[in-house]
């Protein structure tokens, strides 16, 4: 086991990739042989997933942690309801999260939250983490929609900034014609207009 391609974020002390053998570590519903720890701070952990369709999918993650500690989920800049621990810190407990993609990505994770169950964004509680799951669970238009208009908010301020003079040449006539297109309310056509 190791942590390729995921970032922890801060320090905490005894974290990382730990032998389920071990049984400081051992956890019931481990998936495998390792399993992620870390001890004291609960600091965020997190893995970027790059070039995937726009659209509803569901995280899935095998949590553990004292009873009654408060863990949160991460999807890009949002996270979970709090899942609080109900059972002692050596069973997994299989947790969900449902969010949207709008730019083709999903930073995914795991934080502790703090004793009253807040979200805390360097964490609190300690935890155990293991067999992260993203699921594509499909689209609909509004999704679709939602890019399209942040793309255009985005494409509209570049053009009203005051550095927009700069843009020159094939640059400024595709941005132009970018926050002219008028698509149809279809998934091509919003999807064409929003990489436009």
């Amino acid at each position: 086991g190791n942590l390729d391609g995921w970032t922890v974020g801060g320090y905490s002390s005894d974290t990382g990739v730990k032998p389920n053998s071990n049984g400081t570590y051992t956890t019931s519903g481990v998936d495998g042989n390792y399993l992620y720890n870390t001890w004291w701070q609960g600091t965020p952990l997190t893995q970027t997933v790059g070039n995937i369709p726009n659209g509803i999918y569901e995280l899935k993650a095998l949590l553990a942690s004292d009873q009654n500690a408060k863990l949160f989920l991460l999807a890009n800049d949002e996270h979970s309801e709090v899942y609080t621990i109900t059972t002692d810190n050596k069973t997994f407990h299989d947790v969900s999260y449902e969010f949207k993609v709008l730019n083709g990505q999903a930073k995914i994770g795991v934080v502790g939250g703090n004793d009253a169950g807040e979200y805390l964004v360097n964490g609190h509680w300690w935890y155990k983490a293991d067999n992260f799951r993203l699921t594509y669970k499909g689209v609909d238009l509004s999704i679709i929609k939602e890019a399209y208009e942040t793309a255009l908010a985005n494409a509209t301020a570049a053009r009203d900034n005051s550095e927009y003079i700069n843009i020159v040449g094939v640059e400024r006539t595709n941005l132009l014609n970018a926050i002219s297109l008028q698509p149809a309310e279809n998934k091509s056509e919003l999807e064409a207009a929003t990489t436009a």
